[in-house]
């Protein structure tokens, strides 16, 4: 998947290879592209569609494509938010690769630090 590890690289002044796995079986596409910065960012997005297109859409609920239903769909509260989460997580991952995120030395900000509520000590307290 190239050096990187991003599925995207350049093999000549004026192609990009685009690398992805399809029923466990490598591919490698070839788009007549000129390797700027732009065209290989270009190439990164169609890669993630094709992941999209094989592995189907990220998602975190039933309902975040509105496909499912639930009693609660009209009155939640979580789904937009959820929705939009997915949304900004699946923006960044077609901006990097999963190598780029492990390389990371640091995080870029503290971790956060969860406090459960005073219903959650109840019922941890059952």
């Amino acid at each position: 998947m190239g050096r990187s590890g991003s599925g995207v690289r350049a093999i000549s002044g004026s192609s990009i290879e685009i690398t992805f796995a399809y029923r466990g079986v490598r591919c490698r596409e070839r788009v007549r592209l000129k390797p700027t910065p732009a065209n290989l960012k270009r190439a990164a997005r169609h890669r993630a569609a094709v992941l999209d297109a094989i592995d189907g859409p990220l998602t975190m609920t039933a309902c975040t494509h509105g496909d499912h239903e639930c009693d609660q769909f009209s009155k939640c509260n979580v789904r937009d938010p959820l929705r939009r989460i997915r949304d900004r997580i699946a923006a960044i991952l077609a901006e990097c690769s999963i190598l780029e995120i492990a390389a990371d030395p640091e995080p870029s900000a503290p971790p956060v630090r969860v406090m459960s509520s005073p219903a959650m000590r109840r019922v941890s307290a059952l």
